[in-house]
């Protein structure tokens, strides 16, 4: 598949990994000292912002909890409206921040239910949102979250934003394929294929079956990039944890005829 302009992967994204980032981020937060039940959620600091090279950071720390976020400010070099440059990066920010609110809801409803003190090791969360792709028409960032509450093992998510250019506005999924398609089948059966080539999965694994299937769950986070469609299948969706977040990528030429060609001006037949 070729583009009429071609897309350029992104190279304004963040000078750390998201995985360097979070696991430096509960490194710092896991080195504070874990001695006594410190209270309350008034302790936390305030939200401090920095922003460099492209980048937002929002960092707010405990005595026994961290906060930390990076992502990348959209600029309007390439000329795009302003409009949509700014409402696109104040989407960016408002999922950021809806995450931050609802992880202080409930480590201050953790707190409560133990009488203002935090009991166990220290909680945090670290969220990366890297600009993956630039095309003609949008803007693809990867919003990956990793949230450690005390359990044996944290969570990792991610979230595909897909945004305008023109208006900033964010783009659903269904809206990269062309309208009344089986893309949801395609997929499956894309991804179906090209995972049981690898390890450790089985053509008759129930859990690789059940988390590929055609259903629109299971192909909420679709990212497409310059080399193709990247799909992400999360923890838990396709295999146990130890497997961990699974990517696939489909190239262009596998998804011939299929995607909207709003978005996707010139495709092989």
């Amino acid at each position: 598949m070729n583009l009429s302009t071609e897309p350029q992967r992104a190279t304004s994204s963040k000078p750390v990994t998201a995985t360097v980032f979070w696991r430096t981020a509960l490194a710092a937060l896991l080195l504070v000292s874990a001695s006594g039940n410190l209270s309350m959620a008034s302790e936390i600091g305030p939200v401090e912002v920095t922003h460099e090279n492209g980048l937002v950071r929002l960092t707010q720390d405990g005595p026994k909890i961290e906060i930390a976020a990076q992502f990348v400010q959209l600029s309007d070099t390439d000329g795009e409206p302003a409009a949509g440059v700014n409402a696109a990066n104040r989407l960016i920010e408002q999922q950021v921040l809806s995450q931050i609110d609802a992880f202080r809801d409930e480590y201050q409803g953790f707190l409560a239910g133990n009488d203002g003190e935090h009991l166990g090791p220290p909680w945090g969360l670290s969220i990366t949102g890297e600009l993956l792709y630039q095309g003609p028409t949008f803007w693809t960032v990867d919003l990956e979250t990793y949230h450690f509450t005390g359990g044996a093992h944290g969570g990792t998510e991610n979230q595909a934003l897909i945004l305008s250019r023109q208006s900033g506005e964010p783009i659903p999924v269904s809206a990269i394929f062309k309208p009344d398609s089986n893309w949801l089948q395609r997929l499956s059966e894309a991804s179906y294929q090209a995972l049981i080539q690898r390890e450790p999965f089985e053509p008759d694994d129930e859990w690789l079956v059940s988390g590929t299937a055609p259903e629109p769950d299971n192909y909420q986070v679709l990212l497409p990039i310059a080399e193709g469609l990247e799909v992400v299948f999360g923890l838990y969706q396709i295999g146990p944890y130890a497997i961990g977040i699974t990517r696939l990528l489909l190239p262009y030429p596998a998804l011939s005829g299929l995607l909207n060609p709003d978005l996707f001006p010139i495709q092989e037949p």
